[in-house]
């Protein structure tokens, strides 16, 4: 009898072939610490082949802190720490048969050297769904004849990685398994084994009820060797009735005869497989598609006696065909989840995460919520905290449905709070709530929107409302008064309203005409420069009016552009407006062009108000006035069609100041036109 070091399973004998089943490196750690710890102090040889999560350095580190001396016991050769490439994978590709005569030698090694045994683990994270049946068979093999040997063997598996049918490979392969529930490592047998166990200790008649009554196929063989112990033939002694329906291999035609004689051409490969198994009690299990028969079957065959092997054929077409099926459709739902752009996440019926997709990760790291912390939920009216019993995931596992309930979301060090639609729904299977999902949409920039679209809406009734009341005022004075001097005022004022809301309102039809993508070019070759002169030249009559200074600065050479002139003199105009809106009497605004590379620049540059640096990434959105001055007026459309309409000839825009009070300077970007010389 060994101590394994785990308290919860004490002493096993030499043989014992045992698993554990874990979640994260810290279940790791917390069993094969002690584990190894045990076999050094018991003057074992210890072998751990490691894998994700826990690699070669994390288990030295692990179980340096419970072994002071583990230098020691590596340089004496007593244990070694091994990735699962260099022995599970070896040359790139798993066998079964190099892995199983490794453990062998490795024991035979260190009873030579003096130690008491073997004590191994071996992680299985590496494991893919191709390696998962040959994996499964090695297994089995270990188990059948771990016995002979003085090997402790105990084996790893991610619950993360394992489903129902993984599971239940894993516990039918070892002897029993260590998994935790409710914080507690507890150990849990092979129902299949233990009925397996059984049926073969039952009597003579009960077996031979249940051979005859059993629709698995089933057939018993003696093996066949020759002088030298090597399998040559093999003989059947006993066939059932669903075998023979299975395969069409008729009783009275093989009971008696060896293979060779009753199916001449039988590969040798069998031969030697099912001779294996006779000689070392080495089960083999592995699933076939019958093109023949077009279906699934799963083998199964083990040693009943000494020099004899048991085959057992088991129909699994439907079962196949439902895993790939559901395969299919977990293939379908990992991939919706994965791509879905809003925060999915399921819960068990502790609230713990149990699936959640990338954008519930990035939410959760956006909110600071990591481990078991969760985000607080509060009311958007009172901005108060939900009551626990009302939170949106307890509610779904009491089975309540939600959709789409407004909350606000709080960090937990309440340094953040996003708005956002919470929808909930409860998990059942066979009517009992097993888990619950939750789906969240981030709905700040809706709230954003609605806010701005407000603001805009206050502003436009302003904008538009200012020039027509003065237009009003003016022509009502003008009708009354009637001279001719005061009738010319008054229609100079009338016009320049006029003028004034009709650009409000061109704003507006060319911010529409953008997002509906309405907007069309009639692009024709143009010279930047001379677009930048004609675009002074339209306000240089009101720069005049407000005593600001124009200064024109041209470029060395001519910059070639494809553009729509009209188009391009309109945002030149903004970008001129914009800096006279904001230069005082007395200011200077310097156009100047330049050639970068293959771009054309056009800078405008004023010694205006300037803009502070945190407006700057504002400053050409929708709606958005970084600066809003009632004397200036405007919708805070002009520099956002500006860059619309730049864009849309394949260009930039930006803007640049060095501080309030410093003035700006706007600089669009155009691509410059191809010239092929003659």
């Amino acid at each position: 009898m060994r101590d394994t070091g785990i308290d919860i399973i004490g002493k096993v004998p030499w043989g014992t072939h045992f698993c554990q089943f874990y979640q994260d490196e810290r279940d790791l750690i917390d069993i094969l610490v002690p584990y190894f710890k045990a076999g050094l102090e018991q003057n074992e040889f210890c072998m751990w082949v490691t894998s994700e999560p826990l690699r070669v350095e994390q288990a030295k580190a692990a179980l340096g802190k419970a072994v002071g001396n583990l230098d020691d016991y590596i340089r004496a050769g007593q244990i070694e720490f091994l990735d699962y490439r260099e022995w599970y994978t070896l040359g790139g590709h798993f066998e079964s048969e190099r892995v199983l005569q490794g453990w062998v030698d490795k024991l035979d090694g260190a009873l030579e050297r003096g130690y008491e045994g073997l004590r191994l683990t071996g992680n299985t994270f590496w494991l893919e769904n191709a390696n998962w049946q040959d994996f499964t068979a090695y297994e089995a093999a270990v188990d059948s004849v771990l016995g002979q040997y003085r090997m402790l063997a105990m084996c790893t598996y991610s619950l993360v990685k394992c489903g129902a049918p993984e599971i239940m490979d894993v516990v039918s392969n070892h002897e029993f398994a260590l998994i935790k529930r409710g914080g507690d490592w507890q150990i849990i047998e092979s129902a299949e084994r233990k009925k397996l166990e059984t049926s073969l200790k039952e009597s003579e008649e009960r077996y031979r009820s249940l051979f005859n009554g059993m629709t698995e196929g089933f057939a018993l063989h003696e093996i066949i060797c020759d002088g030298d112990g090597k399998p040559v033939d093999y003989r059947f002694l006993e066939i059932n009735p669903a075998f023979e329906r299975l395969t069409g291999l008729k009783k009275d035609d093989m009971v008696g005869r060896t293979v060779n004689e009753a199916l001449p051409g039988t590969e040798h490969y069998w031969i030697e497989k099912y001779g294996n198994v006779a000689l070392t009690g080495e089960s083999v299990h592995f699933e076939n598609y019958s093109s023949a028969l077009q279906r699934y079957f799963e083998v199964f065959a083990y040693r009943p006696a000494p020099r004899q092997f048991a085959v057992l054929f088991i129909d699994i077409t439907e079962r196949k065909q439902l895993e790939i099926e559901l395969a299919r459709e977990r293939a379908f739902l990992e991939t919706a989840i994965d791509v879905l752009p809003l925060p999915l996440a399921f819960f068990d019926p502790r609230e713990k995460i149990i699936r959640e997709n990338h954008a519930s990760q990035v939410l959760r790291r956006q909110l600071g919520v990591t481990g078991q912390a969760k985000a607080d939920f509060l009311d958007p009216q009172t901005k108060t905290p939900i009551p626990e019993d009302r939170q949106p995931t307890l509610r779904a596992l009491r089975g309540e449905i939600m959709t789409a309930e407004e909350y606000l979301l709080q960090s937990p060090a309440d340094d953040y709070r996003m708005p956002a639609l919470v929808s909930a729904a409860p998990i059942c299977i066979e009517g009992e709530t097993v888990a619950a999902v939750s789906l969240i949409e981030d709905i700040s920039a809706l709230k954003e929107a609605d806010r701005a679209k407000d603001e805009f809406l206050a502003v436009l009734s302003h904008e538009l409302q200012s020039p027509l009341v003065s237009m009003l005022g003016w022509s009502r004075e003008a009708l009354d008064d009637g001279g001719a001097e005061f009738m010319a005022q008054a229609m100079e004022v009338v016009q320049r309203n006029a003028v004034r809301q009709k650009r409000l309102i061109d704003e507006i039809l060319d911010m529409s005409r953008l997002i509906h993508r309405k907007i069309h070019l009639n692009t024709r070759p143009a010279e930047l420069w001379e677009q930048a002169c004609q675009a002074v030249e339209n306000i240089r009559y009101e720069a005049e009016n407000r005593q600001i200074a124009l200064v024109l600065a041209p470029p060395d050479a001519t910059l070639p552009i494809d553009a729509d002139p009209e188009r391009l003199q309109q945002c030149i105009g903004n970008l001129l407006h914009n800096s006279l809106k904001f230069t005082p009497a007395g200011g200077t605004i310097t156009v100047s062009c330049r050639g970068e590379g293959e771009q054309g620049m056009l800078s405008i540059r004023d010694t205006g108000r300037g803009i502070a640096p945190e407006a700057l990434p504002e400053l050409f959105v929708v709606f958005r006035q970084v600066d809003r001055d009632e004397r200036a007026g405007g919708l805070g459309l002009g520099l956002a069609v500006s860059r619309g309409i730049i864009e849309l000839h394949g260009g930039r825009i930006s803007a640049a100041s060095p501080g309030l009070g410093l003035g700006s300077t706007f600089t669009i970007a155009l691509p410059l036109a191809c010239v092929v010389s003659a």
